[in-house]
């Protein structure tokens, strides 16, 4: 590159302009700048100067002239700058065949040429590059008005052919994506909603051809569709540009020559122009009528089975397969007063007894871990608070796999059999006790009553098994479980389909019975029954069945669920102990006879007895005042000694009356305070107890159901006892105390562990008794004292026995020699309430 050279011409340019200054033109067929033509002055002024890229080829050589704003065009590691001044065939040899028809074309008619978008490759950046071209060839005149030069005005427009063409392919792919989509899809143009594209889904799905929706409008097309506010939700998307979705709408649409209702998960999205601009819609949908329709088979289903389940009388639960419990039935709540939100999971737990859930919990888990079908008894707390016993069982569902997927279980209400087991129980002993004491009373041997009253013992330890059916709106089975299967002993395949009058013995079906059943469910929602059924191998079973009308949410009758309870057994039981009633009846009433007999005994006691007593008694006195004087000392010590021993037999005769009494007498119980009957007995021994100087210290009061005449006679033994045994130089104290509580509170065996039973405690610090007399002294005529000591019969504390027993309650005797006796005896508080007959 020579010196740069000044020339006005020239001047400017940029960075061409400095090349073109500064290249020695010399060396060219040009020549010197200062030898050219003023035309080639004026355009190379005119094309240094602009900013529209510009090239010029001049003379017989097509010499190469090229502008700042041409140059970008060239690259780099390419033409640039080699070819300024270079010869056009030589700087463009690579496209040299397409260019020089068009030079020649300008060259030689003077015509200007126009190109848009023409590929023309050019060599740039060290390879031949695909470049497009929109340009103009204009001719160049000299002096002489000939074409010396070709004026080239051009732009490169690669990138908006290549973006161009991107879109197209962009538009062919988009074309395509929707013609293969595998869902169904379609394009809406304009706001009539012309039908642009549909695919091959879309049109199955409208039930319609290609020729009768495209370039139609939509509702044109497909008029079914109208009315049904499809119109105002393509009109929402298309003003507002907002997607609208709908899931599992329903749509009325042909098929197959009549209007269906489909339902169609279908998205409208607005389809937007480069300038923002919504011109169409595209519709994608998905017709999910047979998932719908199978869902709601499902869901009725589920229905069904929840209105069983709400209905029966068990607390039903589901728990997945690691026992995680995600639902109850209607009973729980209503039984428990608790929320899912607390049950969920291993919330059940809350409501169990926390002397028995960690045994439950441990059990259950064991069934979990191992599959192993689950069966246990334990308390469940109500809502009130109070605890009831169930039977549960949890069986494990599996699926074709042999997995467990999910647990189903079931609480059965059992405290009803628990409270007749125990009463059963309490009144057998009961009533084993006053057979052993009559018995013993009367020195009468009955082994016969006590084995016949044994028999009343035996427990039920009942299983309840459920046969759970569902029928049709006639009657026929449609479905039932394995407890059916035990029960009524036919396979599901065999009964299904059946109409369950097949469960019924004959008579039964000939008076129209199961007929009868369902028309009272039906009108009053249920119907309940207790009857002979038969069983697939003609044996009988008794029966307790419920039949719950099932209906659907338009209150119209689907079904009905038929609950049938096993109670054979039960019946057998009740028949048993209805016998043993009637046998017990007869029991009493030999009882009665035996009391008749004692108190005739009591009457010969009272009067044939006493009557030669007080003769004696009479004429030992007479003697002892009118013939003392003429008695030696033998005679009146003779005479002392028949009156005291008259006296005794008075005594003798008079406690036995009472001890009598106690056994015959009508048990009449009154509510009465117990301090007030203390005191009234005190007052009988008011001379005694001041001659004594007798203390007594009571504690706080307490109402009891008692026999008052009996507990009266009870105390005045007490106390006459306390008095006769009380130490010569020492006042009496007695403390009388009351302590209440359940049976299994005070820590003895005999009692009755959850009645409630008032403690007396009778206490005096007399003379006492070797411990080892701690039972002897409630045998009758049993005496720890010669008769020189102490006066008595030794009835009085057999008689004390015998009321306590009378009150269902039992005595026990503490004695410590020569620091007094205590006595503990315990009575139920209330007296339980005959049943009604």
């Amino acid at each position: 590159m020579g010196k740069e050279t000044t020339y006005n011409f020239l001047s400017g340019g940029g960075e061409m302009g400095k090349l073109t200054r500064s290249k020695d033109w010399s060396k060219t067929s040009l020549g010197s700048p200062d030898t050219w033509s003023q035309s080639l002055r004026t355009t190379l002024g005119i094309i240094l100067n602009s900013k529209f890229p510009m090239f010029l080829w001049w003379g017989p050589e097509l010499l190469c002239f090229y502008n700042d704003a041409y140059r970008p065009s060239l690259g780099n590691e390419g033409k640039h700058p080699s070819i300024l001044g270079m010869k056009a065939e030589e700087a463009w040899s690579e496209i040299w065949h397409i260019i020089k028809p068009l030079i020649d074309q300008v060259l030689e008619g003077g015509q200007s040429t126009w190109s848009e978008d023409q590929l023309i490759p050019i060599y740039r950046n060290g390879e031949i590059q695909d470049v497009y071209w929109t340009f103009s060839y204009s001719p160049v005149h000299n002096e002489q008005g000939k074409i010396a030069g070709v004026l080239v005005t051009c732009t490169e427009t690669t990138q908006k052919v290549n973006s161009l063409k991107s879109l197209k392919d962009s538009n062919q792919r988009f074309w395509q994506n929707i013609t293969q989509s595998p869902i169904a899809m379609c394009i809406f143009r304009g706001p009539n909603y012309e039908v642009e594209i549909a695919n091959d889904l879309m049109l199955s799905l409208w039930g319609k051809s290609e020729k009768e929706v495209l370039k139609k409008p939509i509702f044109e097309g497909l008029p079914e569709a109208k009315g049904q506010g499809l119109e105002k939700l393509l009109d929402q998307v298309y003003t507002t540009g907002k997607k609208f979705t709908a899931i599992e709408r329903p749509v009325d649409l042909p098929r197959n020559g009549k209007m269906q209702t489909i339902f169609i998960n279908f998205v409208y999205d607005a389809l937007r122009e480069s300038d923002g601009s919504i011109s169409g819609i595209v519709a994608i949908a998905s017709d999910v009528t047979d998932q719908v329709l199978a869902r709601k088979t499902i869901e009725e289903s589920e229905k069904r089975f929840r209105t069983l389940a709400d209905n029966m009388h068990q607390l039903v639960w589901m728990a997945d397969a690691k026992g995680w419990i995600y639902w109850y039935n209607q009973r729980w709540y209503d039984y428990t007063g608790s929320t899912f939100e607390e049950m969920q999971g291993w919330g059940w737990q809350k409501v169990h007894h926390p002397d028995h859930v960690d045994r439950v919990t441990q059990k259950i888990q064991h069934s979990w871990d191992t599959g192993e079908i689950w069966e246990d008894t334990f308390p469940l707390r109500a809502k009130n608070g109070e605890y009831n016993w169930f039977l549960s069982r949890a069986l494990p569902i599996h699926d074709e796999k042999g997995n467990i997927t999910h647990w189903l279980g079931s609480n059965t209400d059992i405290t009803s059999q628990k409270i007749a087991e125990e009463q059963i129980q309490s009144f057998a002993s009961e009533l084993e006790k006053k057979v052993e004491l009559r018995t013993k009373e009367l020195r009468e041997s009955n082994n016969s009553l006590k084995k016949s009253e044994m028999r009343n013992h035996l427990m039920v330890d009942e299983i309840q098994d459920y046969a759970i059916i569902y029928l049709d709106s006639e009657g026929n089975i449609e479905n039932w479980n394995k407890g059916a299967e035990k029960i009524k002993g036919y396979h599901e395949k065999e009964i299904i389909g059946k109409h369950f009058s097949v469960f019924y013995i004959q008579t039964d079906k000939e008076n129209n019975v199961p007929q009868k059943l369902l028309t009272l469910a039906k009108e009053k929602g249920k119907a309940v029954q207790e009857n002979w059924r038969v069983r697939k191998d003609g044996s009988l079973f008794w029966a307790s069945v419920v039949i719950t009308a099932i209906k659907d949410g338009n209150n119209s009758i689907i079904g009905y669920s038929k609950i049938t309870r096993d109670l054979t057994e039960k019946k057998a039981a009740d028949d048993k102990l209805k016998a043993s009633a009637k046998q017990l009846k007869l029991k009493n009433q030999e009882l009665k006879k035996m009391n008749k007999e004692l108190q005739s005994f009591a009457y010969v006691s009272s009067h044939d007895l006493q009557e030669p007593l007080r003769k004696i008694q009479t004429f030992a006195s007479r003697i002892a005042d009118k013939e003392k004087e003429v008695l030696s000392e033998r005679g009146l010590d003779y005479l002392n000694r028949m009156q005291n021993a008259a006296n005794r037999m008075q005594i003798l005769i008079d406690d036995l009356l009472q001890y009598s009494r106690t056994t015959t007498a009508e048990h009449k119980f009154e509510l009465t305070s117990f301090n007030k009957i203390v005191e009234e007995t005190q007052q009988t021994f008011k001379e005694e107890l001041e001659q004594k100087g007798a203390k007594f210290n009571l504690s706080e009061d307490v109402n009891l159901e008692i026999i008052r005449f009996q507990f009266r006679q009870l105390l005045s033994n007490l106390i006459s006892n306390a008095i006769k045994f009380a130490k010569k130089d020492t006042s009496l104290v007695v403390d009388i105390k009351t302590k209440t509580g359940i049976g299994n509170s005070f820590g003895i065996d005999s009692l009755s562990p959850k009645k409630q039973y008032c403690n007396i405690t009778f206490s005096d610090n007399g003379v006492g008794f070797d411990p080892q007399h701690n039972e002897k002294v409630f045998e009758i005529f049993h005496r720890l004292h010669g008769k020189s000591e102490y006066n008595g019969t030794g009835i009085g504390l057999a008689i004390v026995k015998k009321i306590v027993s009378n009150h269902n309650g039992i005595i026990m005797a503490e004695g410590v020699l020569d620091q007094g006796v205590t006595f503990n005896i315990y009575i139920p508080i209330n007296r339980p309430k005959p049943k009604a007959r």
